[in-house]
């Protein structure tokens, strides 16, 4: 679920990632893991979208909404949609005057709750996402095996390169512990050890 931009915004200070990640899956691919991108994630596909995956990775702005970790997504707000779900949604204006959907953990049990995730990974690649307990405890409730987040803001570059080496090394039969810490073990401790090392 890759959300920082889509194929279309070739200009965005983001699109460079979506190209990593295509390549991510290409090579992924090639691997024998069956993997998928969604580059333009809207709340319908958050509905359904996480289902039959071994691993999830969540890649969305995130912010903090009453110390409640959100997911925030670039779909503008319709008030004809989505009324079913108006109190496991926010909508909040962004910097460019226009109203977009955020995401309460609520949402998410609700459309994965009863087990519906067992046995997944979640990657929350997001700022916040585990600054909080509520969104991580959210898909434990959905049955995921393991939830990995960042208890403040993250460096895009950062979340990336971990990524990398934790599906790696999870392929040669790391548990998750191991491979996230393999990963910090490569790539540094945070995002501030990361950037004084690598720029």
């Amino acid at each position: 679920m890759f959300g920082w931009c889509d194929s279309n915004d070739t200009f965005s200070n983001c699109y460079r990632y979506l190209i990593d990640y295509q390549e991510n899956q290409k090579i992924w691919s090639n691997n024998y893991l069956k993997t998928d991108l969604d580059d333009y994630c809207t709340i319908e596909d958050f509905k359904t979208g996480l289902l039959n995956y071994n691993i999830v990775f969540i890649q969305e702005h995130g912010a903090l909404y009453k110390n409640i970790p959100i997911i925030c997504t670039r779909e503008e707000y319709d008030k004809s949609k989505y009324n079913d779900d108006k109190k496991h949604l926010i909508f909040t204006k962004g910097t460019n005057g226009k109203y977009y959907y955020y995401i309460k953990p609520s949402f998410f049990e609700k459309y994965y709750g009863d087990g519906k995730l067992k046995d997944t990974i979640v990657w929350i690649g997001s700022c916040h996402g585990y600054q909080y307990n509520d969104l991580a405890f959210a898909f434990e409730k959905c049955g995921a095996s393991a939830v990995v987040g960042y208890n403040e803001s993250i460096l895009l570059e950062y979340d990336k390169c971990l990524q990398n080496a934790f599906v790696y090394d999870l392929m040669y039969g790391s548990t998750v512990k191991e491979a996230l810490e393999f990963s910090k073990k490569i790539w540094t401790q945070n995002d501030k050890d990361f950037t004084t090392k690598y720029s």
